[in-house]
């Protein structure tokens, strides 16, 4: 997405968030992503908050078929009785 657009990442960014997530500094429960550098970024790329996330549709899909899949195998691997 950043080479689709003419920001760079000061223009766009929430400093401390980018910091906290390229340093794995954060807890569990709090967001990956600020909300206001989620909404910089929708406008930035002109794309959703979804698309951002998660990937276009196709990539949502092969992600969910995938998932499932992985799942399912495990469970037939494992067996009705274990």
């Amino acid at each position: 997405m950043k080479s689709n657009s003419s920001f760079n990442q000061d223009d766009i960014a929430d400093k401390g968030a980018i910091s906290r997530i390229e340093n794995a500094k954060y807890s569990p429960g709090d967001n990956f992503i600020s909300h206001t550098v989620l909404e910089s970024y929708e406008l930035a790329f002109n794309v959703t908050k979804e698309e951002i996330i998660f990937g276009s549709a196709q990539e949502l899909e092969e992600l969910l078929f995938d998932f499932f899949d992985d799942m399912f195998r495990l469970v037939a691997r494992k067996g009705p009785y274990s």
